[in-house]
């Protein structure tokens, strides 16, 4: 990548697609969809930016790094939180809406078990060897999978 283009002002997407793209960085850059208000606007405004969004979502190189966010302190300045998942939710459909707001933070977060991070990795095998001495009845879900 031409770090050049970064700093003269070459669009900030095109930026994150070339780095989700690059083989240094496979699987380790995401972008998050938050406060994205600008396909409420109009009607062509939404075409555009749902048909760009499910472009990339259909992109092998880019759809497992997508982010649903809120940026929850900004959005509330113009609408509530629920208003904002439930337009996104009228226009994504629901496979695409889970890979965004489920299967992509946990593998971003390293909760997926292809993806699952060293740290959580050790956390998980140290549950399951002393699993008869500790009380498990309170577990997060995602640990609670990892031990079935």
């Amino acid at each position: 990548m031409d770090k050049d283009k970064v700093t003269k002002g070459v669009h900030y997407t095109r930026t994150i697609l070339e780095l989700m793209k690059t083989e240094a960085f496979e699987g380790r850059v995401f972008a998050d969809i938050s406060f994205h208000t600008s396909p409420m606007e109009s009607r062509r405004n939404r075409r555009t930016y749902f048909k760009r969004l499910g472009a990339l979502l259909e992109d092998p190189d880019y759809a497992s790094q997508i982010l649903w966010g809120t940026d929850y302190f900004l959005i509330r300045q113009r609408l509530s939180e629920e208003s904002y998942q439930e337009y996104f939710e009228r226009y994504l459909d629901a496979d695409d809406m889970q890979l965004i707001a489920e299967v992509n933070p946990a593998r971003f977060l390293g909760l997926d078990e292809e993806y699952l991070r060293p740290n959580l990795r050790r956390h998980v095998l140290s549950l399951r060897q002393n699993k008869e001495n500790l009380d498990l009845s309170n577990l997060a879900e995602w640990v609670e999978g990892y031990l079935r």
